[in-house]
């Protein structure tokens, strides 16, 4: 999907997310336009990977260039019990966007699964009200971009099924499942009350 010349936001009333990506499936968005997932009442994610009873043989890669993406409580999810993702994401804009109670778990990505998600473009710019990315189980690779969280404060706490941490740029946090995180850190530029926050809520013995 190129939206360079159309420009276009996209809306839509799914609960999980506005543009699903199944497993076998790759997605490539690019061009200046915007998925913007809207109230929380309709969908809670501008881009979701994977759909429930796909194939775990088979994986789901969504690339996102120069687009942007917003959404209530995530911009771009994964879910825990759904493994075998590829993001990559290059010049894109991804926010986490809610107001009121949609604070503490506003996050640019939240990432639960075991999957590989790399930022590139110096441009890329991903923030979250309560932290720019949530890691729980998987590989993160930053090469480049901005990442923030923009909560004044800092928590973290467990929560079996969602986010755990507010205040990050980065918030590494292992999921019940208690599957491994990896990040690298090339480059860029990360910010929030705690730039990296690396913690053990659920009291995994994951690496």
């Amino acid at each position: 999907a190129n939206f360079e010349d159309l420009n276009p936001t996209l809306t839509n009333k799914h609960a999980t997310g506005l543009v699903q990506v199944k497993r076998g499936a790759k997605l490539s968005v690019s061009g200046t336009g915007t998925i913007d997932a809207g109230d929380k009442s309709k969908t809670y994610s501008a881009a979701y990977v994977t759909v429930k009873g796909d194939n775990e043989a088979k994986t789901a890669t969504l690339d996102v260039n120069g687009t942007t993406l917003k959404g209530y409580y995530y911009a771009i999810a994964g879910n825990g019990g759904r493994p075998n993702t590829v993001i990559n994401l290059t010049d894109a804009k991804v926010y986490g966007t809610s107001t009121g109670d949609g604070d503490e778990a506003a996050l640019g990505i939240y990432h639960p699964q075991m999957g590989t998600l790399t930022i590139n473009g110096g441009s890329t710019e991903i923030k979250g009200k309560a932290s720019g990315i949530e890691m729980r189980a998987g590989t993160l690779v930053v090469n480049d971009g901005k990442i923030e969280g923009t909560a004044v404060g800092y928590t973290v706490e467990a929560n079996g099924s969602g986010s755990t941490t507010v205040g990050a740029g980065i918030a590494i946090a292992p999921h019940t499942t208690g599957k491994d995180i990896s990040v690298t850190i090339n480059g860029g530029e990360i910010k929030g009350n705690q730039a990296i926050s690396n913690a053990n809520p659920q009291n995994q013995t994951s690496e």
